[in-house]
C-alpha cells in the first residue's frame, strides 16, 4: 500500500532575517523531496512571493492580499488550504523553527504508526515543557494541549476541526480542548524534531518564556550555530529591556520622590504662614 502523502506548511509574516536561517535549516532535511512544500504568506511588508520562491525554491507559495489580522487566523487560513486542495497528513511549522535532518524520516515513521492504530490521533515533534505530559503512550507523551508548531494532521482530523473550531487568536487552545473532549489523543515525540529559534514572535512575548523544545534531534554544523546566534541576540534583547524597565522605576521613583518633597515643602509653608495663637487656639 502506498504511505499517505505529506505536506510541510509554514505560514511567513516578515522577518526576513529569521526566515532566511530556516530555509537553510530546513534545505538540509534528508528527504525534503518526498514532501510537499508550501509557503503561505500573511501579506508581509518586508518580501514577496519572489524573494519567497527563490528562498524556498521547491515550495509553492501562496501570498495573501491582506493580512490575517495573527499567526493564529493564518494557521486557519493553511489549514483550510490544505483541507481544500492537499491531501495525507499536514506538518504545521513556524516561520522560527529549526528542522532536524531526520523531520521527514520521523513524520514518515509517525504517519505509518498513525496508520495502524487503533485510535488514530494528533501529533507533535515539537516537546515543550510549557505543555506537561499525562502519561507515557508507547515512544510517545500523552499530551492535553500542544502549541500548532511541530503538529502533524492527518487530513481527516483537520477537517473535522475546522468544522467545529472556529478561528481565534487561541485557536490552538481551542482545537485542543475540542480534541479532549473528542477523546482525541495528542501524542508528542519526546524528542524535539524542530526547535526554536531565540527570538521573540507574536506567540512568544519573552526570550525567557518562550518554547524550547526537549532533548532537540539535531544540534549539528548550521542549526547549532544559528542556534547559537539567535540566543545569543535574546538574551541581549532580553537584557536590554530589563535594564529599560529598571531605568523607567528609577524614573519613576525620582517623579514620586520630587512630588513628595514639594507636598512636603508646600504643608511646611502653609503652617509656616498661619499665626501661632491660631494654632495654638
Amino acid at each position: 500500500m502506498t504511505q499517505p502523502s505529506l505536506t510541510i506548511g509554514i505560514t511567513t509574516y516578515n522577518r526576513r532575517d529569521v526566515l532566511e536561517t530556516v530555509a537553510r535549516s530546513l534545505a538540509q532535511v534528508d528527504g525534503l523531496a518526498q514532501a510537499r512544500l508550501w509557503i503561505v504568506d500573511d501579506c508581509s511588508q518586508e518580501f514577496d512571493a519572489a524573494f519567497l520562491r527563490a528562498l524556498f525554491p521547491q515550495a509553492e507559495v501562496f501570498r495573501a492580499s491582506e493580512n490575517s489580522g495573527g499567526a493564529d487566523f493564518a494557521m486557519h487560513r493553511l489549514f483550510d488550504r490544505f483541507v481544500q486542495h492537499g491531501e495525507g497528513y499536514l506538518l504545521n511549522l513556524d516561520a522560527d523553527l529549526l528542522a532536524s535532518r531526520h523531520l521527514v524520516t520521523k513524520c514518515r515513521q509517525i504517519i505509518e504508526l498513525d496508520q495502524r492504530a487503533d485510535r488514530p490521533g494528533l501529533y507533535s515533534l515539537f516537546n515543550t515543557a510549557s505543555h506537561p505530559a499525562l502519561a507515557a503512550d508507547g515512544e510517545f507523551l500523552l499530551k492535553r494541549s500542544v502549541g500548532a508548531a511541530g503538529t502533524l494532521w492527518p487530513r481527516a482530523l483537520l477537517a473535522e476541526v475546522l468544522q467545529n473550531v472556529p478561528a481565534s487568536n487561541k485557536y490552538d487552545w481551542d482545537w485542543s480542548a475540542y480534541l479532549g473532549r473528542r477523546g482525541v489523543p495528542i501524542r508528542v515525540t519526546r524528542r524535539s524534531y524542530v526547535q526554536h529559534l531565540g527570538r521573540v514572535g507574536q506567540n512568544s512575548r519573552s526570550f525567557a518564556g518562550m518554547d524550547h523544545g526537549e532533548h532537540f534531534d539535531d544540534y549539528r554544523n548550521d542549526n547549532l550555530a544559528s542556534f547559537l546566534d539567535h540566543t545569543r541576540e535574546g538574551l541581549l534583547k532580553m537584557i536590554a529591556d530589563q535594564q529599560a524597565r529598571i531605568d523607567n522605576q528609577a524614573k519613576a521613583i525620582e517623579q514620586i520622590s520630587r512630588v513628595v518633597q514639594g507636598q512636603a515643602q508646600l504643608i511646611h509653608a502653609l503652617i509656616g504662614s498661619v499665626p501661632e495663637q491660631t494654632i495654638a487656639h
